[in-house]
């Protein structure tokens, strides 16, 4: 993944003394149990404007992600991978027009795919709904065939 892929919200560490009062084009701003800040903006512009002065601040902080595991029920053996991208990314946009995918990781074995990935995106709210709806039917015609989500957590 290109760890500078820019995003729509902000993390902002722990123990960082910085006001966001003087934010503009705040969505929403979360501090966690930890005292590490989400702040999501209206747009990408928007978020890389503070980021760049804040970093120049020379304050911790950089773009926040949120990873999704998926799986496929799909026959993926006659299928491409920019294909098989079209189509979730497709998907995932009927089901929320304001996501914003940053990047698709596909598994593989043997050079095919095998039904498994994962999406990072940029905004909890869009993170929550995906898991929430957990299901994505990929054919109308054909309700067999869908994408499964889950919370992806590294270790």
């Amino acid at each position: 993944m290109n760890k500078n892929k820019e995003g729509r919200t902000l993390l902002i560490m722990k123990d960082q003394k910085v006001d966001t009062n003087s934010f503009e084009n705040v969505i929403s701003d979360f501090k966690s149990g930890s005292e590490t800040r989400f702040i999501e903006f209206d747009s990408v512009t928007n978020c890389k404007k503070v980021l760049e002065d804040l970093i120049s601040k020379n304050i911790k902080c950089k773009y926040s992600y949120y990873n999704l595991f998926f799986r496929i029920t799909k026959n993926l053996t006659n299928i491409n991978i920019i294909d098989f991208k079209k189509l979730l990314i497709n998907k995932l946009e009927l089901q929320n027009p304001s996501i914003n995918i940053l990047d698709i990781n596909l598994y593989m074995k043997n050079n095919k795919l095998i039904g498994t990935g994962y999406i990072i995106i940029d905004r909890i709210k869009d993170f929550n709904k995906i898991v929430e709806n957990n299901k994505l039917i990929i054919s109308e015609d054909n309700e067999e065939e869908f994408f499964t989500f889950y919370k992806f957590i590294r270790k």
